[in-house]
């Protein structure tokens, strides 16, 4: 057993003493008065017996049996006289005419002593007995009153004698009990400290045990006790409950954090509110919604939420049994759109608990709805030119007379320009889906490979309209230099670049084109540059947009399907790498493509 020293140890042994201390007082006081009862009876029985001794003494002296009144009355003197001279007697004999013999009181000299309760009771029923205070005496006096023959009209003999004495005696015992009681209740009380004191370490466990499961805490098992085996009973119940409710919070623990998992998996926003529309729970995809991230990114639940869009959407909700739905603009500048969904919440018998708010962030489809309408609307836009050529001149052909073999040749010209046109943004819409949905498919294709000689064939491929140009290419390369890429498509971005350059970047100042190539250490960089009026800086960070055109007006002149730069970055990205632009307005433009020289690693 552990040593009883703790404080809370301590209070329990001193309020275990204090209620024995108390049971043991109350019990000794109580048995002293019981005792003192019963004594106090016990000498009022005893001090009558010796009245009636007394009588019978008196009547021994010859008081009775005489026929004579007179003689009668002579011997009762004779016999007052002789007791007086032996003791402290109070002897009063009354006659039936209501001659009275001995000590009489002054107020019963008078008649009233036939009135006494002792004398009437005597009269009465042979015998009576009553105690009062004598103011003669001065004293507290016990009275017996006996008829001294079986007719009511006899004689009373009544004796008396003080009760001081007697009173006295009592009083020494009385406090002969009451030490007999103290000593009594100390050793009770010596007993019930002693065994507080064995049983207080099985109590305070027991109480230590139960303030730990109060606190939600795991109570340490207690151990059978040897010396309170009154209590293995209690603690063996106690390690039993305690054993149940572990196993509960383990459960309740154990689908609380699957709870809260499943939570933080979901992409939505989830968010509980009470009547108050304060915020009771929520994910942490509602807290970023909502700002309401904390330290380490945790859900700050303290937060109201201030965006008045949601706020009146919760109102109507609280006012409502049916579900409130909005689109909402969150963030400082508003720039996420969410859809919010506002639904009463109730518990299992039906009453209305709060509100559930589920928010989702649909910001990224709206963003991807926006530019499929504008690709839509670029394809269609692209497309629209060159069929409605090819349909105008084809009509002017098919009305155009057969001998005017100048104006068909002519038309049909045009008509074949506008479909080549038509067949290059078909053919770069194609290639620009196959990159954005095969790129594993593409990465199992790469292979080390010459960068000069993918320079080479991509100069190839611009022969034409190099040619057409004038354009110069001056290419600086290292012969040397490889690089593990897909060489088709990179050869078809290196043509990409150098071609739109040939259509942009020429002027009658300059018709030089550079393409240089650098081993920056695992990257290999790839810039081409012209010599021509640039481009304005506010179209930079657009230039590899599908569609996206600086000049469109010169650019249907040339032919171009606006999709040639958005291929480059592509290619890029699907390589590990990236595209820029630089350009100086009426100096230069360079368009840099950088690769990695080795596989990239693949995510996963």
């Amino acid at each position: 057993m552990t040593k009883h020293t703790t404080p809370e140890r301590g209070a329990i042994l001193r309020h275990l003493f204090k209620l024995n201390l108390i049971a043991a007082v109350s019990l000794g006081v109580f048995a002293g008065f019981v005792v003192w009862i019963g004594a106090s009876v016990f000498l009022y029985n005893q001090d009558v017996d010796t009245l009636r001794a007394r009588i019978l003494l008196i009547s021994e002296l010859g008081i009775s049996g005489f026929e004579d009144r007179g003689a009668a009355e002579q011997a009762a003197r004779d016999v007052v006289a002789r007791l007086r001279r032996k003791g402290e007697w109070h002897l009063a004999i009354a006659f039936p005419d209501g001659v009275l013999i001995g000590d009489v009181e002054a107020a019963e000299a008078d008649g009233r002593f036939e009135e006494r309760h002792e004398v009437v009771a005597a009269r009465r029923k042979g015998e009576g007995v009553s105690r009062r205070y004598s103011a003669d005496n001065g004293k507290t006096m016990l009275y017996l009153a006996r008829r001294m023959s079986d007719d009511e009209g006899g004689a009373v003999i009544r004796v008396a004698v003080p009760v001081a004495n007697l009173e006295g005696l009592s009083r020494s015992d009385a406090l002969l009990l009451f030490g007999f009681a103290a000593i009594l209740a100390a050793i009770i009380l010596a007993t019930s400290y002693t065994s507080a004191a064995k049983a207080i370490g099985p109590v305070a466990d027991i109480e230590e045990g139960l303030r730990t499961l109060g606190a939600g805490g795991q109570m340490k098992r207690l151990a059978l006790l040897q010396e309170a085996p009154h209590m293995n009973l209690l603690v063996t119940a106690l390690n039993a409950a305690a054993d149940r409710l572990d196993e509960k919070i383990a459960s309740l623990e154990s689908e609380r954090a699957f709870s809260s998992m499943i939570l933080a998996s979901i992409p939505s926003g989830i968010v509980a509110l009470d009547d108050d529309l304060r915020v009771t729970t929520c994910n942490a995809a509602a807290a970023r919604l909502l700002g309401f991230e904390g330290a380490g990114g945790a859900p700050d639940k303290r937060r109201a939420i201030e965006n008045l869009e949601l706020v009146d959407m919760l109102y109507r909700a609280s006012g409502s049994d049916e579900a409130v739905a909005a689109t909402v603009r969150l963030g400082a500048a508003g720039r996420t759109l969410v859809d919010a969904i506002a639904t009463p919440m109730h518990d299992r018998a039906g009453r209305r608990t709060g509100l559930l708010l589920l928010l989702a962030d649909t910001t990224r489809l709206r963003k991807l709805e926006t530019v499929r309408q504008e690709f839509v609307g670029n394809v269609a836009h692209e497309l629209r030119t060159p069929v409605t050529s090819i349909l105008g001149f084809t009509e002017l052909l098919a009305r155009t007379a057969p001998e005017d073999v100048q104006a068909r040749t002519k038309y049909a010209a045009i008509v074949i320009r506008q479909a080549r046109q038509m067949d290059a943004i078909v053919n770069d819409l194609l290639l620009l889906a196959s990159l954005e949905g095969n790129d594993e498919r593409l990465m199992e294709d790469l292979e080390p490979t010459s960068i000069a000689a993918l320079i080479a064939a991509a100069r190839e491929l611009c022969h034409q309209r190099l040619e057409q140009n004038g354009a110069e290419v001056v290419v600086d390369c290292p012969a040397r230099l490889e690089a593990v890429v897909h060489p088709g498509l990179v050869e078809q971005a290196i043509a990409n670049l150098v071609d739109n350059a040939a259509k942009y970047g020429l002027t009658e100042r300059s018709k030089r084109i550079e393409v240089s190539v650098a081993d920056l250490g695992g990257i290999v960089e790839i810039r081409v540059t012209d010599h021509g009026n640039g481009i304005p800086e506010e179209h930079l960070d657009r230039m590899f947009e599908r569609f996206y055109r600086v000049d469109r007006g010169r650019a249907r002149e040339q032919g171009g399907s606006g999709l040639g730069l958005a291929i480059v970055k592509h290619i890029a990205q699907i390589h590990g790498g990236g595209a820029t632009v630089e350009s100086r307005r009426g100096d230069r433009t360079t368009f840099t493509l950088r690769l990695p020289l080795r596989r990239p690693a693949t995510p996963g």
